[in-house]
């Protein structure tokens, strides 16, 4: 079994998005420090359907999968952060950009 402690720890710091921008800011550091192939791993899991895009379904779906929870507002508040085109969903495009 592959150690998805990487994956994990990138959800929570998803999710610390919520706290506000110093938070954000902080997230942001520590998740672009980690690996191209962990950010990749953690994309790759949550798009379960294998559409290079992330719904708020397969979002959730996926916390849900690591014991992990958002609220409406922590999913709306992502959404705002990471879906650049508005389309309701986030590309891999959109998500590395806002890593980086």
């Amino acid at each position: 079994m592959e150690n998805v402690a990487p994956v994990k720890r990138s959800i929570e710091e998803f999710r610390a998005i919520s706290l506000g921008v110093k938070s954000y800011l902080s997230a942001l550091n520590l998740i672009s420090n980690s690996s191209k192939t962990q950010l990749d791993k953690f994309f790759a899991a949550a798009d379960t359907n294998t559409d290079k895009m992330i719904s708020k379904e397969e979002m959730t779906a996926y916390a849900d999968s690591t014991n992990q929870t958002f609220t409406a507002n922590d999913m709306n508040q992502a959404w705002v952060l990471f879906d650049g085109d508005s389309d309701g969903n986030i590309s891999q495009d959109e998500f590395t950009a806002v890593i980086e």
